[in-house]
């Protein structure tokens, strides 16, 4: 609002001044030519500085309206000079049209650069304004230039320049337009530069018009619309930037506004008859107009395709997201049923075992009490696993898995990983060579082979064997068994979280379906991989690639297929079990 009551004192004190003649002609035009320098340098510094604020498209905006301004600045001074310094008439033309007529490619070149959208309508938007700019151009031709041009008496030059400067003004006003078209919400800043511009090409048209008729004087009222112009340009500069000038185009105005002008060519071809056609001016003009609306069809059909594309995008993006919350929603499902299942069973052979001892402690002997006791310890480390499997594939999709990695031999984590299976080991035959070393995080290595072995024992068939093998920068663990193996419509969902649940394999035996999961989050934390493969001639192979120590001496290396002074690799079948007959002590490692 105070920038609106600047802008309108400073503009009526100059009608004002000019319509009372204070300080007689030369005080008029004196006041006159410095005031409209001094409006001009204001809008220069003020665009200026608001183009140092900014980025990107904004900042080459500001940028061109200062160089406009400064355009303008120039031949104001230089007409100022002939004025007021010399004392005599500015000659027509002059180095002053240079810097007036230069005002208007960059002015529209920077009002285009401010409009909101994307690159794709801004370049559209600069074809919309070429059709406004030569329709119009068509029409004033047709009705006013053209026989103003023809009747004048002046050279060729002078016909030209003085015909640029309507050509100029319809080119200012209709990047006005076109900008103000694609405004949604009030833009302050945009809005004062839209007024400035078409107050400009107004002062310019009424320079034009009484220049060519011979009746321009300096102080004339006109010349408030260029003081009015520029002020209005500093005064968007100034304003503040808001959020509401992020704004979309209206799309109903935009493509409207490019037609109205042709259809008034049209009209004024219309009216003219053949008469058009033997115009140079006339005729070219509609050609390029035609030419134009042709191409601006044909950017239109190329922004359809590409927003078609940008839905279709959308679309799918919106359909993979929506399967993915539906993925959720299921897995979430499969959580409760799970973890209710397996959190219940213990909790109930606890409660009643305790129960039961509490109740009959009395009766029952001593060898029955500590049956009922490890059965309770054995449901409680049930229980532990349970919760340390849920925290640990918590810290994996956390990003949050602490990793301690350190070099070991491979033969120990398998000795540890034994160790943890109970009576079970006795199922189980090794092969490692010696002095095989990993670097890896102990603990997680030996929930890996604890995982495997465990799926192995739960699922498959004897012989189950641990194989330990280097391949080249890695250590290959792979834990085999004779089982069913995993179908293969299956195996694709094989590491997934609660992959179990709902499958017809997974329900032979207690589980979370988390332990595959786990095994894989674990390895690629170590740099490592996990993954399925078929076991020769059938069964299945769990395997886990981790990274391999450099060896710090070399040791003495097992015969080949036996590891540790343990059993030869078993196959599945007859042959398994002559393996195993051979063996010394299955499932046990020396050093």
């Amino acid at each position: 609002m105070l920038a609106l009551l600047v802008v309108a004192g400073a503009t009526g004190l100059h009608v004002a001044w000019t319509v009372l003649g204070v300080g007689g002609p030369r005080g008029t035009q004196a006041f006159t030519d410095l005031a409209e320098l001094a409006g001009a340098l204001a809008a220069a510094v003020a665009c200026a500085l608001r183009a140092g604020r900014e980025r990107g498209g904004d900042r080459l905006g500001w940028g061109l309206l200062a160089g406009a301004s400064l355009s303008w600045a120039a031949g104001e001074a230089i007409w100022s000079v002939f004025e007021l310094g010399l004392g005599r008439e500015v000659p027509f033309p002059s180095l002053a049209d240079v810097g007036f007529l230069g005002t208007a490619p960059l002015a529209v070149a920077g009002v285009l650069a401010l409009s909101p959208g994307s690159a794709a309508p801004k370049v559209r938007a600069a074809v919309d304004g070429v059709i406004v700019a030569g329709s119009l151009l068509f029409v004033s031709w047709a009705l006013l230039l053209g026989p103003l041009y023809r009747e004048a008496g002046t050279g060729v030059l002078e016909r030209a320049i003085g015909l640029a400067y309507p050509a100029s003004d319809i080119a200012l006003a209709s990047a006005a337009l076109l900008v103000a078209a694609r405004l949604r919400r009030s833009r302050p800043a945009l809005g004062f530069v839209i007024a400035g511009l078409l107050a400009l090409a107004v002062a310019d048209s009424g320079f034009a018009y009484l220049t060519v008729n011979g009746a321009y004087s300096n102080g004339s009222i006109t010349d408030a619309g260029w003081l009015a112009g520029f002020l209005l340009i500093a005064a968007g500069a100034a304003a503040p930037p808001t959020r509401s000038e992020a704004v979309a185009a209206r799309a109903g105005r935009e493509i409207l506004i490019p037609y109205l002008p042709v259809a008034m060519a049209v009209a004024a071809a219309v009216a003219g008859g053949p008469r058009m056609v033997a115009d140079g001016v006339l005729f070219w003009s509609g050609v390029a107009v035609v030419a134009l609306v042709l191409g601006r069809q044909v950017l239109a059909l190329v922004e359809n395709g590409r927003l078609t594309r940008e839905l279709e995008g959308r679309a799918a993006d919106l359909e993979r997201a929506n399967a993915e919350l539906r993925s959720a929603d299921e897995v979430k499902t499969s959580f409760l049923a799970i973890a209710s299942h397996e959190l219940r069973t213990p909790l109930t052979s606890i409660v009643g075992f305790a129960t039961t001892m509490r109740i009959h402690w009395e009766r029952i002997g001593d060898e029955e009490k500590l049956r009922e006791v490890e059965a309770i310890e054995r449901q409680a480390r049930r229980l532990s696993r349970l919760a340390g499997d849920l925290l640990t594939m918590s810290c994996i999709e956390a990003g949050a898995l602490e990793v301690r990695p350190d070099s070991f031999e491979a033969s120990q984590a398998i000795r540890h990983a034994l160790g943890e299976l109970g009576p079970q080991v006795e199922a189980v035959r090794v092969i490692c060579p010696a002095g095989l070393r990993v670097v890896a995080d102990r603990d997680h290595v030996q929930q890996m082979l604890v995982n495997y072995l465990g799926n192995a024992l739960k699922y498959g068939r004897r012989p189950i064997t641990i194989e330990a093998r280097a391949e080249d920068e890695w250590v290959e663990l792979r834990v085999r068994d004779c089982g069913p193996g995993v179908p293969e419509d299956f195996r694709p969902r094989l590491f997934q979280r609660f992959a179990q649940a709902g499958t017809d394999t997974t329900r032979r035996g207690e589980g979370t379906g988390l332990g595959l999961s786990i095994v894989r989050g674990l390895a690629r934390a170590q740099r490592g991989d996990a993954w399925y493969e078929p076991n020769e001639p059938f069964g299945a192979c769990f395997a886990v690639r981790l990274p391999r120590a450099r060896e710090r001496s070399r040791a003495p290396t097992a015969p080949a297929g036996v590891a540790c002074g343990v059993a030869a690799e078993a196959g599945c079948g007859a042959g398994a079990e002559a393996a195993g007959a051979s063996a010394e002590r299955p499932g046990t490692l020396t050093a």
